[in-house]
């Protein structure tokens, strides 16, 4: 479903992806709404950052493209999801960065996240927990840099550009290719700052790797973070969020 908007932010649509636009964030909208609404990716899991994702997506290319009948779905949506992330009191701040996000673009109050401690050194955003799997851990810590990096770029804010650079070092020293997934969350986190490129590139080769081995089914979730990707590095994102 977020495929056309995929197109749209790699400047690759063609006609019939604005109307599939119009009904992606129409039934986007609806699903969410639901109690029960989930957004999968291509083998059908679904995790708390996919709506988070495919509310900043299809957005992104909404503004981009002008199409207001998608903004106002996409808006309505937004804030079934900002209000029901409130309601269950999520504390992880990787996944309130997303939130946040959301809120910001559609004009919703934001959640204030709890700053860490002030170090020179280069930090995780969130510490490994005693009791906490380091795949998991890992995980969350490359969607929470993602959303971050978002914010730095789309909202001009300095103390996320630092803690994305921060963040990006510690996993650049800390972090093996073992604990990563084939989903390249915040590459362009990596891919833009020369001193931690090269983990951007040993995200394009595991993503590389993981589509000749899973095919089609793990290739919705690369090719969705790969557009975005693509829209922050080339000013697309930054042009469609200008005037929020």
């Amino acid at each position: 479903s977020a495929l056309p908007a995929a197109r749209v932010l790699t400047d690759s649509a063609q006609d019939a992806d604005h109307a599939a636009l119009i009904h992606a964030a129409e039934g986007l909208a609806l699903t969410l709404a639901e109690p029960s609404g989930s957004v999968t990716d291509g083998f059908g899991h679904t995790r708390p950052v996919y709506r988070w994702l495919a509310l900043h997506l299809m957005a992104t290319a909404a503004r981009l493209s002008g199409n207001t009948l998608a903004l106002a779905h996409l808006a309505r949506a937004a804030r079934h999801c900002v209000s029901s992330c409130d309601q269950t009191a999520t504390t992880d701040p990787r996944l309130i960065a997303w939130r946040n996000l959301i809120a910001w673009q559609h004009g919703l109050p934001m959640k204030p996240i709890e700053s860490p401690q002030q170090s020179d050194d280069p930090a995780p955003l969130v510490s490994l927990g005693i009791n906490d799997l380091i795949d998991a851990w890992t995980y969350h810590e490359l969607l929470g840099l993602h959303a971050l990096h978002l914010h730095a770029t789309l909202r001009s804010d300095a103390l996320a550009k630092a803690r994305v650079q921060s963040a990006a070092l510690y996993h650049l020293g800390h972090t093996q290719p073992d604990y990563t997934t084939y989903q390249p969350w915040a590459l362009c986190a990596f891919a833009s700052d020369p001193a931690t490129s090269t983990f951007a590139e040993q995200q394009l080769h595991d993503v590389a790797t993981h589509l000749t081995l899973e095919g089609p089914g793990g290739a919705v979730l690369p090719a969705l973070l790969l557009a975005d990707a693509s829209a922050a590095m080339l000013g697309r994102a930054s042009e469609a969020w200008r005037d929020c």
